[in-house]
């Protein structure tokens, strides 16, 4: 039994790396979409001084992943200067810059995917944070998918019309290959209460209650009628996105191992209607989305891990419609921030350690200060 149950761990664990270099895959994608149009005075534009610019932000994601992932999981040495990545002024080519994010993350999808179950069950202390190896790489993966739909956002707003859209099928319905450890789900079944399981539910619910916290202390800084703004009209305003966040969970959630995630119930197309005409009326239904699934996460026990359930009639092995849904809030959440630090300006107040601010907060959690 001991032989079945660690090789049950090895499949539950490539299946997240897997899907963990898919999303790191697709959003590197979108970002070099977004850096191949625009020249390098427009790469280094900020809408406001105090707001970074799309090489600004290239810096962060580069430093954030050294740290986390190379780092922190991979053991190397941590020379991570947060400060620098949002001070740095200089017109440095766009293509240097992504070309380092390319060769950090590739460095980082090669540890990954080498990962065992031992390290990925390990605690370590990161950042002033301890976590485990899977919550390390969940955090990771959810701050670079939250950080592309602002460097999409940048690229839209300078570019307007002339902005090329970047398209990627999502399921097989729209052409897209059902992906080659879908099946890896059947041979799961065997699988008995694994600790593995229940540190990666854990972490996952950890995971979705931090995006939910950024998206409620974000908009918790506007006024009722900024929540109903769209930037311009290829954008949706905060209301539309928590509407549609919402929706997606209730459908994915309600259910989660019994039914298809896409409700019949579900009108997705509504989503991207304002109609709510009230603050309260939002907020109801934004926690009931969330509610649902939070109580649902917290039913799934380790086993259910090796469970197989349907997106759109596509197979998804449990792990992976998890990682799916935390990555989807994830990308959202990121466009929630995003438009509520325009809509506020100088009124803003940061949701994480602020510019200029490492050293102080270093000293906090460590007792010494660290770069």
């Amino acid at each position: 039994m001991a032989s079945n149950v660690g090789q049950t761990e090895i499949k539950i664990v490539g299946a997240v790396a897997k899907e963990v270099v898919h999303c790191l895959d697709e959003c590197l994608a979108k970002i070099g979409h977004c850096v191949d149009q625009l020249t390098d005075e427009q790469f280094w534009w900020r809408p406001h001084p105090s707001m970074n610019s799309i090489g600004n932000l290239l810096l962060h994601l580069n430093g954030n992943v050294q740290q986390w992932i190379i780092s922190g999981v991979g053991g190397e040495v941590d020379k991570r200067n947060r400060p620098s990545e949002f001070s740095e002024r200089r017109l440095i080519p766009k293509g240097e810059l992504l070309d380092e994010l390319k060769k950090t993350l590739s460095q980082a999808k090669e540890l990954v995917l080498r990962l065992t179950a031992e390290q990925v069950l390990q605690q370590r202390r990161i950042q002033g944070f301890e976590v485990n190896g899977i919550g390390a790489i969940l955090d990771c993966t959810t701050h670079f998918k939250g950080h592309t739909p602002e460097i999409i956002s940048l690229t839209r707003t300078q570019l307007g019309d002339n902005y090329r859209f970047h398209w990627q099928p999502s399921n097989p319905e729209e052409g897209a290959p059902v992906a080659a450890f879908q099946p890896m789900a059947a041979e799961l079944k065997s699988a008995n209460q694994l600790p593995i399981g229940a540190v990666f539910i854990e972490s996952a619910a950890k995971s979705f209650q931090s995006n939910k916290d950024w998206a409620d202390r974000a908009v918790a800084q506007l006024p009722n009628e900024k929540l109903h703004i769209a930037i311009d009209e290829n954008t949706n305003s905060i209301v539309v996105i928590m509407k549609h966040v919402a929706g997606n969970l209730l459908s994915r959630w309600t259910d989660f191992l019994t039914s298809d995630g896409e409700k019949t119930w579900r009108n997705r197309d509504d989503e991207f209607i304002d109609t709510f005409t009230s603050r309260v009326e939002l907020v109801v239904y934004w926690e009931r989305g969330w509610k649902c699934l939070f109580e649902t996460l917290s039913s799934l026990q380790p086993n259910d891990l090796s469970e197989t359930v349907m997106i759109r009639g596509e197979a998804h092995s449990v792990p992976l419609a998890i990682h799916r849904s935390l990555a989807h809030c994830g990308y959202h959440v990121g466009q929630i921030v995003m438009i509520a630090r325009i809509l506020a300006g100088e009124n803003w107040e940061t949701l994480t350690i602020p510019r200029g601010g490492s050293a102080a907060y270093n000293e906090r959690v460590w007792g010494s200060a660290k770069k």
